[in-house]
């Protein structure tokens, strides 16, 4: 037994023991057939499962994944609502962040099924499924991407975000794939983690000679602003502010954020299924035109009720 095969097996056996798994749940597991998984990570601090999260697991079961999900929360409640379509619910102590759990997940699902098909990683900051994801598995193998993204980001460097992120059969098989999570330290700051693992994942797969891909590549999602949105902006202040910060920026190459700036053109021309939280939230770019976000996702018939209630609870 190789190194890499060792240490998920000693991990996996011995984190109940270290007291990193809180409490395991097994779920209904309802497409306990198929070849597709997906890590879901979730936090929050209350240790609430918010209806939106549900929704999101039940389309992932819906569209063909085991899921296996994660929560770091510092209390559990709510699991009852996922296990009709979950295979594994997890509640583990808040390890290294979302990679902490991308890493417990990949792991666990090698011991269950060492040659899968795709396999996703997503966690709860976004809000959706805004459009549909029964075909998303299409994207990876078969000469396609090995690691797919909805958003591509060269800030800091380039790296697919990690948001919602596809691994292909391949890659998942392949050893440096392993060396590369196996190396990975626990780390406790963001900025860390970001560019030890969101950045990190995606160079160590190009170094490795495989592919990398995005829904919405990000010269695309600029040739789309400046082609469809911003002709659209209007006069007022805010509007002017913004549209001449992001001219500014695309214009002498400093990257931008694509899932907060590109977010209408990802939504209706890439037809991107999932919005950023924090978008919403918080708006940190000062994005205009946000108040047309629930009449956008309508007009897909989908419904956005379960996003709305939770910024309300968010914001108390």
């Amino acid at each position: 037994m190789t190194l890499d095969e060792f240490v998920p097996r000693l991990v996996g056996r011995s984190s109940l023991l270290l007291g990193e798994v809180r409490r395991e749940l097994d779920g209904v597991d309802p497409q306990h057939s198929s070849a597709h998984f997906a890590v879901y990570v979730s936090y929050d601090r209350f240790g609430v499962v918010h209806r939106y999260v549900v929704e999101q697991i039940a389309a992932l079961a819906n569209a063909g994944f085991r899921v296996i999900f994660i929560s770091h929360s510092p209390k559990s409640r709510g699991f009852d609502a996922l296990l009709p379509h979950c295979a594994k619910i997890i509640h583990r102590r808040n390890l290294g962040h979302d990679f902490g759990a991308y890493r417990y997940g990949l792991r666990f699902i090698r011991r269950l099924n060492p040659d899968p098909g795709a396999v996703l990683l997503m966690n709860d900051s976004c809000y959706g499924f805004c459009n549909n994801i029964d075909e998303v598995c299409s994207h990876v193998g078969d000469g396609k991407a090995d690691l797919w993204g909805l958003t591509e980001s060269f800030e800091h460097a380039y790296h697919i975000q990690s948001y919602f992120v596809l691994i292909s059969r391949s890659l998942f098989k392949a050893a440096s794939f392993w060396k590369y999570w196996n190396k990975l330290p626990i780390h406790s700051k963001r900025v860390d983690v970001i560019r030890h693992g969101e950045i990190g994942l995606t160079q160590s797969v190009l170094r490795n000679g495989f592919r990398v891909g995005a829904l919405a590549p990000y010269e695309a999602l600029v040739d789309d602003w400046f082609d469809r949105r911003r002709p659209r902006y209007g006069d007022s202040r805010s509007e002017n502010d913004f549209v001449e910060r992001i001219e500014n920026a695309l214009m002498t190459a400093r990257p931008v954020n694509p899932a907060h700036v590109f977010w209408e053109g990802l939504l209706e021309d890439f037809q991107a299924p999932l919005l950023k939280r924090d978008l919403l939230s918080q708006n940190p770019l000062s994005v205009p035109g946000l108040h047309k976000v629930a009449a956008a996702v309508s007009k897909n018939g989908r419904d956005f009720s379960s996003a709305l209630e939770h910024l309300r609870f968010a914001r108390r």
